[in-house]
């Protein structure tokens, strides 16, 4: 999968602490690529972007209530490396 595919018009939600960078940061390089940002999940949500200090959050719970109703994944779960390795920093 490319970049292009994986953020272009895509819908983001990001939480938790980051290691590597803050929030910011990864909502500029997801605009830059071509995606969303959103503040909530939602069955509309793409990925949620999910940092190490936070697997258990509002957001993480909602995702996965989310995905636990549906035939197959509704809202995709990218770690904080895997984001780094895909937005190409």
């Amino acid at each position: 999968m490319t970049t292009a595919e994986i953020f272009s018009n895509k819908k983001f939600v990001i939480t938790g602490g980051f290691r590597k960078g803050n929030q910011e940061t990864i909502q500029n390089r997801i605009r830059l690529l071509g995606g969303k940002v959103m503040q909530n999940v939602s069955s509309r949500t793409d990925y949620l972007i999910v940092a190490d200090d936070n697997p258990n959050g509002r957001k993480f719970k909602k995702a996965l209530e989310l995905n636990s109703n549906a035939c197959e994944y509704v809202v995709k779960l990218m770690t904080e490396d895997q984001f780094y390795k895909y937005a190409d920093m």
